[in-house]
């Protein structure tokens, strides 16, 4: 007990605070982004592996609701996404293995590059359309790509949620297909970190007490969906990942010289 009150500071709470409020909002308006917003943030206080752990809680809890809110879009989403979320899993399972030999700077590199990505990406998707007839090759290798950068990461949804947008299907089946893919790599990256002794006492404390922050931030960007132009609200959520991106990458190059 004494250890785990020790590792609450007030710094990392402060952080944690606000990383959670940012993707909770996010995740409020959007449906989704949770991780690109909370792990940038949080290594401000801690190193990349406990940033993925401490967003643990947060990203598995978030998603049971839209996930099984609907049984019946949920066995959709499973009989014809199985291909890519399997793919994503086994990749996630086995990238992440490696979190424990890299080196700390060079994670911090490549979440910001992943971050930037994501912004890069996500102002792509819009005009990128894949056709049905391309779906069955495409859907397995987009989860193992997508798995493999969340190994490194924890951003596992990047490519695999821009390519069911792709997909242009209805926003209920998104929404479903959007969770059903975030929780299984949530719930791969907690058993994965949990055995490599990253997701141990102090992180799954400090995880769960970030619900509340999170839960605080939701509801806030609830409101905000009726009220904010989808539109205004993304440029301002892109501009704040390129700016923390930006500073990881410079971080971690600092931290090497």
């Amino acid at each position: 007990m004494d250890a785990i009150l020790a590792h609450l500071t007030f710094h990392v709470l402060a952080v944690t605070t606000a990383a959670m409020l940012a993707g909770g909002v996010l995740k409020g308006t959007t449906g989704f982004g949770l991780p690109f917003i909370t792990v940038p943030i949080l290594t401000l206080a801690m190193d990349v592996p406990e940033a993925m752990a401490v967003s643990l809680f947060p990203i598995l809890l978030s998603n049971v609701y839209q996930l099984f809110r609907d049984p019946a879009a949920t066995r959709a989403a499973v009989v014809r996404f199985w291909p890519l979320v399997l793919s994503l899993v086994v990749m996630l399972a086995l990238t992440s293995r490696l979190l424990s030999v890299i080196d700390t700077r060079v994670l911090m590199m490549l979440v910001g590059a992943a971050a930037l990505s994501f912004v890069i990406f996500t102002l792509a998707t819009p005009r990128l359309r894949v056709q049905p007839r391309h779906e069955r090759w495409l859907a397995p290798l987009m989860g193992a790509i997508s798995g493999t950068i969340g190994g490194f990461t924890s951003f596992y949804g990047t490519l695999a949620v821009g390519f069911v947008t792709a997909l242009r299907l209805d926003k209920e089946a998104f929404v479903t297909t959007a969770s059903l893919i975030l929780l299984s790599g949530g719930v791969t990256l907690t058993v994965t970190l949990n055995r490599m002794g990253f997701f141990v006492a102090e992180q799954a404390v400090l995880s769960a007490i970030a619900l509340v922050p999170l839960y605080v931030g939701m509801r806030i960007g609830q409101g905000l969906r009726g009220r904010l132009s989808q539109e205004t609200f993304a440029r301002i959520i892109l501009a704040l990942l390129a700016l923390v991106g930006g500073s990881m990458i410079l971080r971690g190059a600092v931290a090497l010289l």
